[in-house]
């Protein structure tokens, strides 16, 4: 599942998750279109936050 999926299926706007990981609007827009790549802090953190698990998200 890549992470524009995970996040709409989990009912986050991009602002909701930008703001619950403490981050820009922007870098959820750049990690969604594949402008930048995340570290793998980044995708556990997503992945708490989505309650999806780390190998599934795809990015």
């Amino acid at each position: 599942m890549n992470l524009k999926e995970a996040r709409i299926k989990c009912g986050y706007s991009k602002s909701e998750l930008a703001q619950s990981l403490d981050i820009q609007e922007r870098d959820i827009n750049n990690w969604e279109n594949g402008t930048t790549k995340l570290n793998a802090i980044q995708v556990y953190a997503l992945a708490y936050i989505l309650n999806i698990d780390a190998d599934l998200l795809t990015v």
